[in-house]
């Protein structure tokens, strides 16, 4: 079992961007620095002309130009990071199938430290470049372990490499201030947080919310997130002539993103596969704050989403592409005061169990080899 006091993260993704990739980042970092590892985050930004170093989220973060023609620059960095940081695991965390992500595999392996690869969903692994389809298999043999969020994203990947494969799930911040239950307060809301594209199912959500507002007609429903698809859910409410309960609030972070959770009656992910597009909905990240805030689920069996939801415990889940059946699961949770604050109090303990950053952290250390049994020996 190694100790772990000095890690390097590579990866295309880092806040101040939004999404469930950075925030897993950022709180991974913060998580690992209360624990006394220095964590060096080397982020490739494929229009960045130059390479500039400065500290933030408590962490060395080092910005490189991800062109081809800047990677002895860029390589150069990440070893002597490598070296002078000793670095005791090396972890791709996206980016494996690129130059850089293989080179820094590559390091890791030189050094004989963990060199671990993350994958967080289907379009990883349906790489569009010829050459990072390519430079996959390479990586998947120079990791010592690969990380993925759910036993989905796991059963992707070729069978070969199962057996060196960590199901992380992921981690939430447990709020100040929390409702344990139900909103109490009128109409009563259907909340969904995500990025307004195609395959989040958004369509099919307003369909059923019409459905839902014949029976129940002082509920409203909130769009948390911004995309491409945001115009034509407009357009959708507006035909369905629901426009006047429906509200788009953008994209939220802290206090607002929080109070959107906490007014709100039940949290909804109705994804649902696209043929246009290959990604899929590996885990469901609103899912698992919505059950820090004690709200009951409602989901579809797609993707990682039922990793998620237990159906019948902290919410249910319905086919995907099918609003008949979103509606009235919906119904049956906001139509039911008793039925919805029990969901979301199991959605909350099974929480408190399985998605803090804490236990998050330490899945990730296990997943270098090395877990909560020796951190007294290290901070010794």
């Amino acid at each position: 079992m190694i100790q772990v006091k000095s890690v390097l993260f590579v990866t295309y993704h880092f806040p101040p961007e939004i999404g469930g990739i950075h925030t897993r980042i950022a709180h991974y970092i913060q998580s690992m620095r209360d624990r006394g590892i220095r964590v060096t985050v080397f982020v490739i930004a494929t229009h960045s002309l130059r390479t500039e170093r400065f500290g933030m989220f408590g962490a060395d973060i080092v910005v490189c130009p991800g062109r081809v023609s800047f990677l002895p620059l860029t390589g150069a960095y990440i070893v002597k990071s490598a070296i002078s940081g000793h670095a005791d695991v090396v972890h791709v965390f996206t980016g494996a199938s690129t130059l850089v992500g293989v080179f820094s595999l590559l390091i890791g392996r030189f050094l004989r430290v963990p060199s671990v690869i993350s994958f967080f969903g289907k379009e990883q692994l349906d790489e569009p470049s010829t050459v990072q389809r390519a430079l996959l298999p390479f990586a998947l043999r120079l990791s010592t372990s690969i990380g993925v969020n759910t036993n989905y994203t796991k059963s992707l990947l070729p069978s070969s490499v199962r057996p060196k494969t960590s199901v992380l799930m992921g981690g939430a911040e447990l709020p100040l201030a929390r409702s344990r239950g139900r909103a109490t307060e009128r109409p009563k809301t259907i909340l969904f947080v995500g990025r307004l594209v195609e395959r989040k199912g958004g369509d099919d959500l307003l369909k059923a919310f019409k459905l839902v507002r014949d029976q129940i007609p002082d509920c409203r429903l909130v769009f948390v997130g911004d995309g491409p698809e945001r115009e034509r859910l407009e357009k959708v409410a507006n035909m369905l002539g629901i426009t006047r309960f429906v509200e788009f609030r953008g994209a939220l972070v802290g206090n607002p993103l929080d109070n959107s959770y906490e007014e709100s009656s039940v949290v909804v992910l109705p994804s649902k596969r696209i043929a246009s597009d290959s990604s899929t909905e590996t885990m469901g990240f609103s899912l698992i704050e919505a059950s820090m805030h004690a709200k009951p689920l409602v989901g579809t069996n797609h993707g990682g989403i039922p990793e998620v939801i237990r159906d019948g415990t902290n919410g249910f889940l319905v086919p995907e592409g099918n609003p008949e059946r979103l509606s009235e699961a919906l119904v049956r949770i906001i139509s039911d005061e008793e039925l919805g604050g029990r969901l979301g109090r199991a959605a909350y303990e099974i929480a408190l169990q399985r998605y803090t950053w804490d236990a998050a952290t330490e899945r990730l250390l296990s997943c270098y080899g090395f877990d909560r049994h020796s951190r007294a020996e290290q901070q010794g």
